[in-house]
């Protein structure tokens, strides 16, 4: 029934057939999450993954082609997209935007012949001789566009298409911007991402509220060692070591409402005394708990924050942890303002590659281990 389906909406207009077709899954997919009726979801799941095998087949990398986006030659309707659709990094104004498309930075976009008006995933490079920490470094416009960039950081991507969700689209376009900006810029020694954690802080908040009210312990003792529990007490001012977890995870919540709507792309300030990461004798607990969730903390074998499950899977290294590198509200909301540089070593990606199919294995560079537990990184 379910190749029928799609065969009759091909068949009588293959445009429009694909785009329902995608839509379709978009709308299926959010009524799978509000299902209470496990019967119903098994069917509707059924259908689901028919249809993303489907798109698999469609979509795959034979049938995309990849464009790049201009200020002066792309369609409005186009750029329009691409400006309303940037998840990770919104766009604050249209002179941002020219930024974003300027001389120093590339934007390219992965198309289907039959939509062609219809960016179906898009990424945001800069060109420098630097790799970035911070994303104010990236997204400063007074940076000076270098004649010979020496490394390329893809500081954001995003699917337009919530309906293609696990048509592996993204490799696609990485691999064809790698190709093209090294056809352009045979400077290019270095590739990198300035990557956000994005569900760092609320992994964080959810294991420091499991601990024993009673007693003020952490039920996951290896969370923070004694000398972390002292540092934290003395920066957040409290009478007993007892009491840190309950003042930590207070500290996290004040600050959600001190800096309110995280959709708003403000930046905040930097030397807010209640604001935890300003302490910065608490930058190496930090970095120490948020290098343990990108490496240790698993979903059957896989890294659990997205983010890196993508990079790694496509054969990056995790390459450096970077602290007070986002200081959006949305930075500050998801990780508290810390990002990671994955880097694509081409000449070891592809093993990278092959050793995470095959044992889950991920490439840690130093700037990321050195942050690691002694006891998990020796």
């Amino acid at each position: 029934a379910y190749e029928t389906l799609s065969h009759c909406l091909l068949e009588e207009n293959a445009k429009e057939g694909i785009f329902f077709l995608v839509r379709l899954r978009e709308d299926l997919r959010r009524y799978i999450q509000k299902e209470v009726d496990d019967d119903h979801v098994i069917q509707l799941k059924q259908f689901d993954s028919f249809l993303r095998d489907l798109f698999s087949t469609w979509f795959s990398r034979g049938m995309l082609e990849m464009r790049r986006i201009t200020y002066e030659d792309t369609s409005a309707c186009i750029i329009e997209e691409i400006a309303t659709k940037e998840a990770v990094h919104p766009m604050r104004s249209l002179d941002d935007l020219k930024s974003r498309l300027g001389p120093d930075r590339r934007v390219f976009a992965a198309f289907h012949p039959l939509l062609p008006n219809q960016p179906l995933v898009f990424v945001h490079i800069a060109l420098a001789n630097e790799c970035p920490s911070t994303m104010e470094e990236v997204l400063s416009t007074s940076c000076n566009s270098p004649d010979h960039p020496t490394v390329a950081t893809f500081y954001s991507i995003s699917s337009t298409q919530s309906g293609l969700a696990g048509v592996d689209l993204g490799h696609f376009l990485i691999q064809r911007a790698v190709k093209e900006l090294q056809n352009e810029f045979p400077s290019l020694q270095t590739f990198v991402t300035l990557s956000p954690i994005p569900r760092f802080r609320k992994w964080l908040e959810e294991k420091i509220a499991h601990n024993t009210a009673e007693v003020g312990k952490f039920v996951d003792e290896t969370l923070l060692t004694d000398e972390d529990i002292q540092k934290i007490k003395v920066a957040l001012r409290c009478s007993t070591s007892q009491d840190v977890p309950a003042a930590l995870l207070q500290a996290l919540k004040r600050e959600e409402e001190v800096y309110g709507d995280v959709n708003k792309d403000e930046r905040i300030s930097n030397d807010v005394e209640d604001n935890i990461a300003a302490h910065e004798e608490l930058k190496p607990i930090l970095m120490k708990l948020a290098s343990r969730y990108l490496v240790f903390e698993k979903h059957r074998g896989k890294p659990l924050d997205g983010v890196a499950r993508f990079h790694v899977g496509n054969g990056a290294e995790m390459y450096r942890l970077n602290y007070m590198a986002d200081l959006s509200r949305k930075g500050w909301h998801n990780s508290i303002g810390m990002m990671i540089n994955y880097r694509y070593n081409l000449n070891s990606k592809e093993q990278n590659q092959a050793r995470y199919e095959q044992e889950y294995h991920i490439t840690v560079c130093d700037g990321v281990s050195q942050w690691l537990p002694v006891s998990s990184s020796s």
